[in-house]
């Protein structure tokens, strides 16, 4: 994680770990949590959280994205597909 996205830092707060950090892309800035419940990772993709709330985010910011997840996916995965995203959105503004 910190070679491809070194604005990323790891936290852990039990039960879940994870990453979080910002996402710029075309003016937009972006808060970004990913994180995963520390016995359900990797079996399970991580969680999206994104602020401010993007197109296609719930009220809370979760973001549901496929990822196309399998047990040797990574965090890396996740944010390089967070990161496409918010640059379609941002694109479309």
């Amino acid at each position: 994680m910190e070679e491809r996205f070194s604005l990323f830092r790891p936290f852990a707060e039990a039960p879940f770990f994870g990453f979080c950090g910002i996402v710029a892309r075309s003016g937009c800035e972006y808060r970004v949590t990913i994180a995963a419940e520390m016995d359900m990772y990797p079996k399970y993709m991580p969680w999206v959280y994104i602020a401010p709330a993007i197109a296609g985010a719930t009220a809370d910011g979760k973001l549901c994205l496929d990822v196309g997840w399998s047990s040797d996916s990574t965090f890396v995965d996740v944010l390089g597909v967070v990161v496409l995203y918010i640059e379609g959105v941002c694109g479309a503004a």
